[in-house]
């Protein structure tokens, strides 16, 4: 049974190949040829965060896997590590047998982005080009450049609860950072919400009509 390591995937995995395959699985999820039941949670309430179990089937494409992941809120602060971590186990669909374990950090990462990115192709208005992004994690920067792939994207604008944190991607986008959520989304076309937020940071008179929210 192979391991495919973070640094494997992030050497081949591209948007460019992501975003068709993620289109292709959310209509064959939409035409009922995936079950796809709705992920298992163990809450791990001493930690404040939860286990996950996401298991999926495709007969047509004989796939066969899971997602395990677990989301520990307090981890940064207190380990330095990851709030999230997550595998993949495949197995093979005819006779069940483990195929591989592949590390779920850059997958998750990126599918996420690229399920954004299949959106945004069908629901933004034509010729959107001007981009705000509520957050400013690891989500903030794979929805740009997932984005990038299907928009033409003239204008980004950044929001976060943190100033710098703002600044640095705004810095990596080629963008604007805003002190305010209502600056940042004012007039964009494009709007992003990738923030740990527990609290709405996103209203509605802000939205201009016609936006689309990821």
């Amino acid at each position: 049974m192979e391991f495919i390591t973070a640094e494997k995937i992030q050497s081949v995995l591209t948007y460019g190949r992501l975003i068709p395959v993620m289109e292709d699985a959310l209509k064959m999820f939409s035409s009922k040829k995936v079950v796809q039941p709705i992920r298992n949670i163990i809450p791990v309430e001493s930690e404040g965060g939860f286990f996950g179990s996401m298991p999926s089937l495709c007969e047509e494409k004989e796939i066969l896997g899971t997602k395990l992941v677990t989301f520990y809120p307090n981890n940064f602060t207190r380990h330095g590590r990851a709030t999230h971590n997550a595998i993949i186990v495949l197995f093979h669909k005819n006779t069940g047998i483990p195929k591989a374990i592949m590390d779920g950090e850059v997958v998750t990462a990126m599918r996420t982005a690229a399920a954004s990115a299949v959106a945004t192709k069908y629901l933004a208005g034509s010729g959107s080009a001007s981009l705000a992004i509520l957050g400013a994690g690891v989500q903030a920067r794979t929805h740009f450049h997932a984005l990038s792939q299907v928009l033409n994207i003239t204008q980004v604008k950044v929001w976060s609860r943190t100033f710098e944190n703002a600044e640095k991607v705004a810095m990596e986008t080629g963008g604007v950072a805003c002190k305010t959520a209502e600056e940042a989304v004012k007039d964009a076309d494009v709007i992003i919400t990738v923030t740990g937020a527990t609290t709405p940071v996103l209203q509605a008179a802000w939205v201009k009509p016609g936006a689309h929210i990821n």
